[in-house]
């Protein structure tokens, strides 16, 4: 049988109380030190989440922005080939630009409304590709010999130009919404002059 007084030797308590001591010690200091450092990284990681989707955000708007530069352009040129009674072969329009940075922006860009119109206008532009096919073969295809088309036709051109007047109007529009919503990039925005 062991002894009480036997067991709190002299040489037990000599060597457990340091040990004792440090643990205590420890985890006095140790606990809050780890908790501090755990919250910085998790700080540092969140800082470059935010970077990330901010980078990520900025791309696809800029991808976004600059097809509608290019598509306003286009448009604006088919309205003075029509006005000049002229048929357009390929319209050449970028309306997959939408398809391809919409998963950057939805992510990221908390603004549906600004979403919702991006989404709505590049859909506007399939619609205007297709309705230039049907001029094109009502200008020159098997529609062309058929009777009474060519009022048709006319009606047709007077739509498209209106149509793609009231599209390069809303790319413009789009544009400065979305220079607007861009998170700002140091040293990657490009200075037009």
């Amino acid at each position: 049988m062991i002894e009480f007084n036997s067991f709190f030797s002299e040489s037990f308590l000599p060597s457990f109380l340091p040990n004792f001591a440090s643990t205590v010690i420890g985890v006095i200091f140790g606990v809050p030190i780890a908790l501090w450092l755990n919250r910085k990284a998790q700080n540092s990681f969140n800082l470059d989440r935010q970077k990330e989707q901010k980078d990520q955000l900025f791309h696809g708007l800029q991808s976004i922005s600059e097809a509608l530069e290019i598509n306003r352009k286009k448009l604006d040129e088919l309205v003075l080939l029509l006005e000049a009674n002229n048929a357009v072969f390929e319209l050449m329009l970028d309306y997959a630009a939408w398809d391809a940075a919409r998963e950057q922006i939805v992510s990221v860009l908390r603004n549906a409304e600004l979403q919702r119109k991006i989404a709505y206008h590049f859909e506007q532009l399939k619609k205007m590709s297709r309705t230039c096919e049907r001029y094109l073969d009502m200008a020159i295809g098997i529609q062309s010999a058929m009777s009474g088309i060519e009022e048709k036709r006319n009606k047709l051109k007077v739509f498209l130009i209106n149509r793609s007047k009231g599209l390069s109007l809303e790319a413009r529009a789009l544009g400065e919404l979305i220079k607007d919503a861009m998170p700002k990039q140091k040293g990657l925005m490009k200075k037009k002059g």
